[in-house]
């Protein structure tokens, strides 16, 4: 996923190292926002480095300070994350164009496993789930675009958190989840060595750019806690209260990706532009997308 996702995926990154798998690691830029590295415009695929920034194409001289995606190769070095390569991936440039570099990456990169990571289970969403959907983009997109990835490498969907979103209420998730047939659960728990790097993680995400995390402080209220809860979301101007399902949401679940696309063949993610993609979601019926959330 985009933004803090692409942190919260060392919850499998960890799972894999202890196995001996060795991992690369790659997130979503976010979409309504344009990003620079070594003072070139993002490409399609990039490697996180520095120097590199985040900004509004209306007003590019203002860089947005919550941008830690840069320094997650010195995260995953103090950390000892054991993580090979992190790369950022653009939607600025379609979803074919996307596909096809993305398989040209697997072949260099020679892929025996794909996992997508996804917090929260938006990317489960069944066309009639959009309207209280808010950011599909990315979600929608990778699915998408994995399932049709012209490889022989396994592909796998993880969700993590199922609800604490606020987006898809709980007792929806659990019924989709239901009818996908997850392969696999685990609990998420405050002992747990995943879970753990996971809080070292957001806590230096935080250090580093005087912010938090919204889903990551729900998360940490879930897996702590004893019994479901009421969070308290915001979009925009609006405040409303969520009731989370703490069995659910401190779970991480395992599915077949392409099985999962394959029941959501009125949902066909395709474009050329973030724009388009703008318009698509909009078509779809979702009540807002990430272009919808640009600062002002």
């Amino acid at each position: 996923g985009s933004g803090r996702d692409i942190a919260s995926s060392v919850l499998i990154t960890e799972k894999l190292r202890e196995q001996g798998i060795d991992v690369d690691l790659a997130g979503f830029l976010t979409p309504w926002a344009l990003h620079e590295f070594d003072g070139e415009l993002e490409k399609t695929l990039n490697r996180s480095s520095k120097p590199s920034r985040k900004f509004i194409a209306t007003k590019e001289d203002v860089s947005l300070d919550s941008y830690f995606e840069p320094e997650l190769p010195e995260i995953n070095e103090e950390l000892g994350l054991g993580i090979g390569e992190i790369y950022l991936f653009s939607l600025q440039y379609g979803t074919e164009r996307l596909r096809e570099e993305l398989e040209g990456l697997v072949r260099q990169r020679d892929y025996d496993l794909i996992i997508a990571v996804d917090v929260g289970g938006d990317i489960l969403a069944h066309r009639q789930d959009l309207a209280s959907v808010y950011t599909p983009i990315v979600d929608l997109t990778c699915l998408d675009v994995l399932a049709d990835l012209r490889t022989t490498a396994d592909k796998y969907l993880t969700v993590v958190a199922p609800g604490v979103d606020g987006e898809i209420p709980s007792e929806r998730l659990k019924e989709i989840i239901g009818k996908e047939r997850a392969l696999k659960r685990e609990q998420l728990t405050p002992e747990s060595r995943n879970y753990q790097i996971f809080v070292q993680v957001y806590d230096e995400i935080n250090k580093r750019t005087k912010s938090s995390s919204h889903t990551g402080d729900v998360i940490r209220k879930v897996v702590g806690g004893q019994s479901d809860l009421i969070e308290e979301y915001k979009r925009g101007n609006v405040s409303f209260n969520v009731q989370l399902d703490r069995e659910l949401a401190s779970g991480i679940y395992y599915f077949d990706l392409e099985a999962v696309k394959s029941h959501r063949r009125d949902m066909q993610v395709s474009y050329g532009n973030i724009s388009e993609a703008h318009r698509l979601m909009k078509e779809m019926g979702a009540s807002g997308t990430e272009v919808d959330l640009v600062p002002r």
